[in-house]
This record gives C-alpha cells, sequence and structure tokens, in this order.
C-alpha cells in the first residue's frame, strides 16, 4: 500500500428536476507535503499534509489522508435524481514507509490504532475511488448532498 492517491480537481454534475446543474471545483496539488513520524508500533510511517484540507479520512487504521468535502445545497421541492464526477485529476505519488493509519480516541485523546492489514498489505491504491458522495442530509427545508474527495 505505497500507492496513494489525492484527487483534487472534479466536475459535478447535478440532475435536478429534469433541469441539468453544473457545478465545478478545483483544488492545487502545490501545498501537498509529505513528512516521516516514528509511531508506538515502533514503525517509521509517512505524514500527508495538504494545505487547505479541511478533514482526513479518519475510520481509524485506514491511511490518514487529506480530504476536502463540498456541501452542495438542493433547492426546497427539487430532487437529485443522478451524480456524476468527471474529470478527476489525481497523483501518485511512490513512497518510502506506509502512511500513517487514522487514529482512534480515548474520550477525548487520540490512540495509536494498528494499520489494517487488508489495506496496507494490498498492491491496489487507495482509496479505491477519489471522489465519493456520502449520505445526503436535511437541515430545515434545505437539502444537503456532501461529496468528498481525497
Amino acid at each position: 500500500m505505497k500507492n496513494f492517491f489525492i484527487s483534487m480537481a472534479i466536475v459535478l454534475l447535478a440532475m435536478v428536476s429534469q433541469a441539468q446543474t453544473t457545478y465545478t471545483a478545483t483544488f492545487s496539488f502545490s501545498g501537498l507535503t509529505l513528512g516521516t513520524t516514528s509511531a508506538p508500533d515502533n514503525n517509521t510511517y509517512t505524514k500527508v499534509s495538504l494545505t487547505g484540507a479541511e478533514g482526513q479520512i479518519s475510520e481509524a487504521g485506514e491511511p490518514e489522508l487529506p480530504t476536502h468535502t463540498l456541501q452542495l445545497m438542493i433547492p426546497f421541492n427539487k430532487a437529485v435524481t443522478s451524480i456524476t464526477c468527471s474529470n478527476v485529476v489525481t497523483q501518485n505519488h511512490q513512497i518510502s514507509y506506509r502512511v500513517y493509519p487514522a487514529e482512534s480516541y480515548d474520550s477525548i485523546f487520540p490512540v495509536f490504532t494498528a494499520p489494517k492489514v487488508a489495506i496496507y498489505n494490498s498492491n491496489s491504491v487507495y482509496p479505491a475511488q477519489p471522489v465519493t458522495a456520502c449520505n445526503p442530509w436535511r437541515y430545515g427545508v434545505e437539502s444537503h448532498i456532501p461529496i468528498q474527495n481525497s
């Protein structure tokens, strides 16, 4: 699992009540940094950070990668029939050490979590899908569809 990619440019097409709406989001690789750190399991890991990223993949034991989340607000009385992500640009990076695994939390403090074997022993690129549409949610009369890229 020494290959990983980060998607930074996406085009989203949403079909909203018979009308097609296009949303374009662009992100830059210029703030990408790769550093090394030692962990409690006595291994050295690569820490990945990206200027402007507001989150990280946070499933304990999975590679801790920076993420951007877009919130698409859907007007009242409108429905999304499909979302298409196209023109996704990715970069592959060869690294010397595995990516640091996301930690779990003991009340409020982070606790080192061993890497998930199925992911870290795989030769597949992680994550398999660089852009995902998350579960929609409502706030009052507004519908929101989070789109996350990592």
